[in-house]
């Protein structure tokens, strides 16, 4: 039976290695459930056999679980007898594992950082664009206080040419005035010395 779960569990490992599904689609899948049901139970009946354990990684990186995957691939290296003939052979496929994981590990932590940033590009974005609508609206409320400023100048404008011609107005009627008063003393002095 122990051999019949493994068998199961990889060729559960290997279908969903090949496949485009995503990681939620892969671990709600009933054929990935299962494999990984059978791997447990392969484990759990003959637990020195290090195979098992790698194949237990392969699952578990095809869900993102990578320290869980790491950890079984390193069980598997622990495990592995040297005294067998393909140990080596062996090694060296556990270990082309450990580094395909880890770079499926990276490429992840990449992607994530990536939406990240990409998130956080778009944040400050809607920033952006609530300052420029922000400073619109501050430069239309400027521009109206603007006309209301050139209104005000224009009304003290024509107030202060109104003033000047007033006064200059009353400075021609006070001169005028003035130049008239002298001759009418003028005028009255001759008159007086005539009688």
């Amino acid at each position: 039976h122990t051999g019949a779960w493994h068998l199961f569990a990889d060729l559960a490992a290997r279908y969903y290695e090949e496949s485009e599904m995503d990681k939620e689609s892969i671990e709600h899948d009933v054929w990935f459930v299962e494999g990984m049901k059978a791997v447990e139970k392969a484990i759990n009946n003959e637990s020195s056999y290090a195979k098992f354990y790698s194949t237990r990684g392969r699952l578990n990186s095809l869900i993102d679980k990578y320290d869980r995957a790491l950890d079984d691939i390193k069980t598997a290296i622990d495990k592995e007898n040297p005294n067998n003939s393909d140990y080596s052979m062996r090694i060296s496929r556990y270990l082309s594992l450990k580094i395909k994981i880890e770079s499926k590990e990276k490429m992840y932590r990449m992607e994530q950082r990536r939406a990240e940033i990409e998130d956080e590009m778009t944040n400050n974005l809607g920033t952006i664009d609530q300052n420029i609508q922000k400073t619109n609206e501050e430069l239309q409320r400027l521009e109206g206080a603007s006309e209301k400023n050139l209104e005000y100048l224009g009304l003290f404008a024509g107030i202060i040419s109104f003033t000047i011609a007033s006064i200059s107005i009353a400075e021609e009627f006070l001169s005028s005035f003035y130049y008239e008063g002298n001759i009418v003393r003028n005028l009255q002095r001759r008159y007086d010395g005539i009688t």
